[in-house]
């Protein structure tokens, strides 16, 4: 339960920080054009490094998740995609790497949780 805790958990976060680092530039422009400062804190750098720091939850989830199921495709598929996003991020958002990354953990959350059900019928 704990590893599929950590999968879905890193996973959804690691959505929500794509979405908002995506939007958060026209949000930007779109507040300073109504002349606020909210946004020119600089918390660019904050939020960049929480999405990395939720794509390494969800990567520690699959590979635990391994542990219990032992088919060695989720975490290679999971440190593929792991990779991607994070290359995406630190490489001016390319968003050809992140979105494709993403859509890869979450067919490794999906099929981990397959795998795991597949796993506690054999025992069972």
């Amino acid at each position: 339960m704990k590893e599929n805790f950590c999968d879905r958990v890193g996973l959804v976060a690691a959505f929500a920080g794509a979405a908002g680092v995506t939007y958060l530039f026209a949000l930007r422009s779109f507040v300073s054009f109504l002349s606020s400062d909210l946004f020119s804190a600089g918390y660019d750098g904050v939020m960049f490094l929480a999405m990395q720091a939720m794509v390494v939850v969800s990567l520690i989830g699959s590979l635990n998740a391994y542990r219990k199921h032992r088919n060695v495709f989720p975490p290679l598929l999971a440190i593929a995609s792991a990779a991607a996003v994070i290359y995406g991020i630190n490489s001016q958002l390319d968003i050809y790497y992140m979105f494709p990354g993403m859509l890869g953990m979450l067919a490794v959350s999906l099929w981990n949780s397959i795998e795991s059900r597949r796993a506690a019928e054999r025992v069972e």
